[in-house]
């Protein structure tokens, strides 16, 4: 507990005025109000104050009840000019703004969740916007990417490796065919579908970019398909040892797979290039969402700010949630008015 000591100066510091004669008890009720309004930590909380905006505001709503005190004495007269005013003043470390909101971070919850159906009903400082979720791909990074993942080659080796893998299924079925022709029959048809399936998914997985701009469910379903005839990698590897057939089914794969390389090469790349330097900078698939807000906090961050324990909430959040509460105060005391 130390001494501080007031004088008059104070009084119109601390509750901006420069007249003290002829102050009423209800203009000292109102400078009160006021003062208390202009002091409160919370009126600076959202514009990151420095350390030493913090201590002023914080030293100044503290002393209101003394300076307020310190008028009423002038007034009746206990009180002269140039007279020091003491009263004991509380040394303890004033609540940080921080402190002083997360106090009444409860209040302010409240209310905002008293107001929030006023507010869209009036739509008071409520506004709606598009806002760029995710900026997409430059059409750069994404031609480097089909060719860096060899997109190509995977492709045309699926192909070739499909050929191998259905190679059986149709010799058991033409087998089937000679003994029983319904049967075999029953058995070619989804067999030749799925032969028309799988090289239409590696032609669209060549085509530049398809993954990016073909829908999602279309890339979904490719990419089964072009992966299930790299199995004949696993078919290579099994039969590698046998010296005849690996080098008969090997040979053809190996030469096909240098040919498609070659053109990758000498004729995707350059055309890639060519694609970069004139489309490069532009960017594909961004996405956009229509976002509301209350006084320029998003509607989603408004809910997150008057939902989550105030114990629970960052200094940033603490700072928000002050900020809608200034805010708001007035559609509060039209609500409160009108209801009660």
């Amino acid at each position: 507990m130390t001494q501080k000591t007031l004088t008059l100066q104070d009084v119109q510091r601390i509750l901006e005025i420069s007249n003290l004669d002829d102050l009423t008890d209800k203009d000292i009720t109102q400078l009160r109000r006021k003062a208390k309004k202009r002091w409160h930590p919370d009126t600076i909380a959202h514009t990151k104050p420095s350390k030493e905006q913090e201590a002023l505001y914080a030293e100044n709503f503290n002393l209101i009840n003394d300076v307020v005190d310190l008028l009423r004495a002038y007034i009746s007269g206990d009180f002269q000019a140039g007279q020091q005013y003491s009263e004991d003043y509380h040394a303890s470390t004033p609540e940080s703004p921080v402190d002083v909101i997360r106090r009444n971070a409860p209040t302010m919850q409240d209310m905002l969740t008293r107001v929030q159906h006023e507010v869209k009903e009036t739509q008071y400082k409520v506004e709606e916007s598009s806002v760029t979720v995710s900026d997409g791909f430059l059409v750069k990074d994404m031609l480097k990417s089909d060719l860096d993942d060899n997109i190509l080659v995977v492709c045309v080796m699926s192909m070739y490796g499909f050929v191998w893998i259905s190679l059986l299924p149709f010799m058991a079925i033409s087998i089937v065919l000679s003994v029983n022709e319904v049967l075999g029959v029953l058995l070619f048809i989804p067999l030749m579908c799925v032969s028309i399936i799988h090289p239409i998914c590696c032609i669209l997985g060549i085509i530049p970019l398809s993954r990016y701009w073909l829908p999602v469910k279309v890339v979904n379903f490719i990419i089964p398909w072009i992966n299930f005839g790299n199995i004949f990698y696993i078919f290579i590897a099994v039969f590698s040892n046998f010296g005849c057939i690996a080098f008969f089914i090997g040979l053809p794969f190996l030469i096909i797979r240098m040919i498609v390389t070659l053109v990758k090469w000498l004729i995707f790349a350059p055309l890639y290039a060519i694609a970069i330097m004139i489309w490069g900078e532009k960017r594909f698939g961004i996405i956009k969402q229509n976002v509301r807000y209350m006084a320029g906090v998003a509607d989603w961050y408004v809910t997150k700010l008057i939902t989550t324990d105030p114990s629970q909430l960052e200094t940033e959040d603490l700072f928000a949630l002050s900020y809608l509460y200034d805010e708001y105060r007035d559609v509060w005391k039209k609500w409160a008015r009108d209801i009660y």
